[in-house]
């Protein structure tokens, strides 16, 4: 990840999406906390909120048309 002024912290890997511009498109995000030893946390930390940061979680956005997007350059 990296992060600017006009985009905040994002991934920048560009991709090439597959089909036609104007497809519609099902975006899946998927959100799992921290494994074990993969995130440190302090005593104090856990005492107050426990040891799991979040649950996991997942949203689908459907049908999304990404046409401007896609035509889209800076």
């Amino acid at each position: 990840p990296h992060v600017n002024q006009s985009d905040n912290v994002h991934y920048a890997r560009n991709i090439a999406l597959p089909g036609a511009a104007d497809d519609p498109y099902t975006v899946v995000f998927e959100v799992h906390p921290p494994q074990q030893l993969e995130l440190a946390t302090h005593r104090d930390w856990r005492m107050a909120y426990g040891n799991r940061l979040f649950p996991p979680a997942t949203v689908t956005y459907k049908n999304l048309q990404l046409e401007e997007i896609v035509r889209t350059t800076r």
